[in-house]
């Protein structure tokens, strides 16, 4: 399961990325050449935001206020990581769901997916597989969800079939070959095999 981008998670990186995207600078700001050090750098960059941001809404409201619920959301996805691969799976769910009411994407339903998985929650898995494909059709990401989670029902067709459109969307053929969850329960049934022998 790819874990994707991190959000910033505090103001001095977005510091930096304005002063470097903007600090060509427009007449009435200050520019970024002859910086010296990383001090300099700083006090350039505090000046920029200062210049840009005045008025009622001050530089650290837009930096809060815009950029607060990126970092909420990393927050919440990177806890739920932690539980997940600690086995604690209910509250790797919790946390999976605060990160998606942040902001849905389907790395955070997959993630939540497996985490009901690993409880027994099929129904619920498969729900957050299907909204991860809604999300992102293209990828392969959540129709392998959908493969597993038949595959650990032992539902043998709807697995191969979701496999297939992993396969058609990028799925790594070798991940038919070195998967332990998919040849525990697929390996000799037949349609897999058959796709096994095509990757």
């Amino acid at each position: 399961m790819s874990t994707g981008k991190r959000a910033p998670g505090r103001p001095g990186a977005l510091l930096a990325g304005l002063l470097l995207a903007g600090c060509a600078g427009g007449p009435d700001e200050p520019g970024a050449a002859g910086v010296a050090s990383a001090g300099e750098l700083a006090g350039r960059a505090m000046e920029l935001l200062n210049a840009r941001y005045r008025g009622p809404r001050s530089w650290e409201d837009v930096l809060w206020k815009d950029y607060g619920d990126a970092t909420d959301e990393y927050a919440h996805f990177s806890a739920g990581e932690k539980a997940f691969y600690a086995a604690r799976y209910a509250e790797a769910a919790a946390h999976f769901s605060r990160a998606i009411a942040v902001a849905p994407r389907a790395r955070q339903y997959s993630y939540r997916g497996w985490s009901y998985a690993s409880l027994g929650r099929f129904p619920e898995a498969e729900r957050d597989a299907r909204k991860a494909i809604e999300l992102e059709p293209k990828s392969p990401l959540g129709y392998f969800d959908l493969a597993s989670f038949a595959a650990m029902q032992g539902q043998v067709e709807a697995a191969c079939g979701a496999l297939r459109k992993a396969l058609e969307r990028g799925l790594k053929p070798r991940v038919l070959h070195q998967d332990p969850d998919l040849l525990r329960h697929l390996q000799g049934q037949h349609c897999f095999e058959q796709l096994r022998r095509r990757g």
